[in-house]
């Protein structure tokens, strides 16, 4: 619980993939996100002695690639793009 009685927990919502740092005030029942300028997931926030608010944050990126057979190659079209393309190249 924080200096002003509010608490401290990471939740999700619903318009955002990632978990989040929240208030939650237990007198009214309002949560409210902590907003970041950050594209990750927040964890474990916690109050620092001076009242502020420090969290573990991880940052998620993504690539995806798509693979065929060169040209001429022994492979063949199921062996090689098996999950890869439902249209072909």
């Amino acid at each position: 619980m924080g200096p002003d009685g509010k608490i401290l927990l990471h939740t999700l919502s619903n318009n955002n993939w990632y978990w989040q740092a929240a208030l939650i005030n237990p007198h009214t029942g309002e949560a409210k996100a902590i907003p970041l300028n950050y594209h990750g997931d927040v964890f474990r926030p916690t109050w620092g002695p001076d009242g502020r608010i420090s969290v573990m944050a991880a940052e998620h990126t993504a690539t995806l690639w798509r693979f065929w057979p060169e040209e001429g190659s022994k492979s063949t079209t199921k062996d090689a793009a098996a999950g890869f393309s439902a249209g072909g190249r």
